[in-house]
């Protein structure tokens, strides 16, 4: 677990930009997450000349969790001794989310890694780990929102699920590959009932709990060929 647990010592502090202002006291009793450490943060991004200024509510891991997750996920594809799988599977989370697990609230993106074109930075609406669409519908807006705006969609019902889970950057498809049973359909429209950031936050839970990522270790079974040819 060294190597992991070196790589994200050294570059997580840095990657962990949502977390640039947070209230001193956490929050603990979020629907879903009660007891646990809920963070209300802000932070700002700029980008193409424009700067824009988010509030989000965190539950992050812990570096050594992280490296627990893994490890574990190294154990489950047969390479818990391959150090190259420890240190590919840590700076994937890194480079992707910094592992940071954005239980509400907004993540900022330029437009062209959010799946349009410009540098401009847009507002993306999280819940549980995964974009969302809320019944307020911010997604792709570029313009700068009010603190009210944000907090009343970070609690807004939501209306449509989107595709990729944190930390582990799954997909559904991982989700299923690695023992996953709750019907979550195969791609957003399918995921009628929105169960998706549900069972992403179960798994966050159960990961932040024990160290067994089911996500992680579904992205470990996709990516095999990679984490054994890593060095």
């Amino acid at each position: 677990m060294t190597r992991p647990l070196a790589v994200l010592a050294k570059r997580l502090p840095a990657a962990r930009y949502l977390s640039a202002a947070c209230d001193p006291r956490p929050l603990r009793d979020w629907p879903g997450y009660e007891g646990r450490n809920v963070t209300r943060c802000r932070y700002g991004v700029t980008s193409g000349g424009k700067t824009l200024g988010a509030l989000v509510y965190l539950l992050n891991p812990s570096a050594d969790n992280i490296a627990l997750r893994v490890r574990d996920a190294c154990s489950h594809v047969k390479l818990a001794g391959h150090a190259g799988c420890g240190r590919y599977l840590a700076s994937m989370i890194v480079k992707q989310n910094g592992g940071q697990f954005p239980v509400a609230g907004f993540v900022i993106e330029r437009k062209r890694d959010a799946g349009g074109t410009g540098e401009d930075p847009v507002y993306l609406e999280f819940r549980d780990g995964t974009t969302i669409q809320s019944t307020d519908r911010l997604n792709f807006t570029d313009r700068q929102l009010t603190v009210e705006a944000m907090e009343h969609a970070a609690r807004a019902p939501v209306r449509d699920s989107r595709r990729i889970a944190r930390i582990a950057n799954a997909t559904r498809a991982d989700y299923r590959s690695a023992g996953g049973t709750e019907p979550v359909g195969s791609t957003p429209d399918d995921d009628r009932l929105k169960r998706w950031p549900a069972a992403i936050r179960a798994n966050e839970l159960h990961a932040q709990d024990t160290g067994e990522d089911l996500l992680l270790r579904g992205v470990a079974v996709r990516l095999r060929a990679s984490l054994e040819g890593a060095k």
